[in-house]
Parts: C-alpha cells; structure tokens; sequence
C-alpha cells in the first residue's frame, strides 16, 4: 500500500495505519480536471480524490513496449521510476512502486566457495 498523494515510500508510516481515501465532493464533475497532487499542494490547496486516484498508477498504454526496465528510464530523462504500466507488470515492478531494486548478492554462492 502506498502513502496516497505522496512519495511511493512506507517508511515514514507506522505498520499497520491504514489510509483512507478522499471523500468525494460535489465540485468532482466540475473542477476542469485532476492535478497532480503534489501540484496541488504547491499551489496552497489540497488534493481532491480525483487527484489522488487518477495519479495512483501510471496511464496504461494501448501497446506492449517491450522495453526493459532500463530502456523505459534511459528513454525519460529525469526520471528514477517505470512508468509503464506494461513494463511494471512485465518486470514485477508493482510492489516498488516503479523502482529499480538492485538484484540480492545473497545465496548466490557456489556451495564450494
């Protein structure tokens, strides 16, 4: 579960708080669209639960890139985490939150070293 809103991060969150979402609001289907929520927080408001739940996962593309991890980032500067929906999915990427983990050095030891 990741911290709506914010930094896909659970460090700062006690295990075990659960997060809520935002109550819907009349203003919903008139209110010109979603911003990112971080944007809206910049601008003096907070986010609306449109801006929390359209910006939870990246917008799935209507064709398999093929990309690796790797490729997708080289191909976005700036960025440090997949966004491809497709790319998430392909490379377990879910549970990150689009990061790139560092293969574990442990157990892979010969059992003759």
């Amino acid at each position: 579960m990741y911290a709506l809103g914010a930094v896909r991060s659970d460090a700062s969150r006690p295990q075990g708080e659960v997060l809520m979402l935002k109550t819907p609001t009349a203003q919903l289907a008139v209110n010109g669209g979603s911003q990112h929520p971080e944007k809206r927080r910049e601008g003096g408001h907070g986010p609306t639960l449109a801006d929390e739940v359209e910006h939870l996962l990246p917008t799935p593309a209507a064709h398999d890139s093929g990309n690796t991890p790797e490729n997708h980032l080289r191909k976005k500067p700036g960025r440090s985490v997949v966004t491809s929906l497709q790319v998430l999915v392909d490379h377990d990427l879910i549970a990150t939150g689009g990061r790139i983990v560092p293969p574990s050095t442990a157990g892979n030891e010969s059992p003759d070293e």
